[in-house]
């Protein structure tokens, strides 16, 4: 936070997990006092954002498998979209 562009920022969104370490008003709190352009968002507690992600990379990697072992790296990329 130190660092530009955050240190001139008049707001910086954190995104975070539901983790014990960082939940909860005393956390926020201590955090803003810190930094006070800092602003704390939470990932979902159920189907969080990771899981979307780890399903994309999944879709990715089963196309890319299913292509023929000598592959030129172009029809790979393209088997990705």
């Amino acid at each position: 936070m130190a660092q530009e562009p955050y240190a001139s920022a008049r707001r910086v969104f954190w995104v975070v997990d539901n983790g014990s370490s960082h939940r909860g008003p005393k956390t926020e709190a201590r955090l803003h006092e810190r930094w006070p352009a800092i602003r704390i968002v939470h990932t979902p507690i159920h189907a969080s954002w990771l899981t979307q992600v780890e399903l994309y990379f999944s879709v990715v990697q089963r196309k890319v498998r299913s292509e023929r072992p000598k592959t030129c790296a172009r029809r790979t990329s393209q088997a990705a979209r």
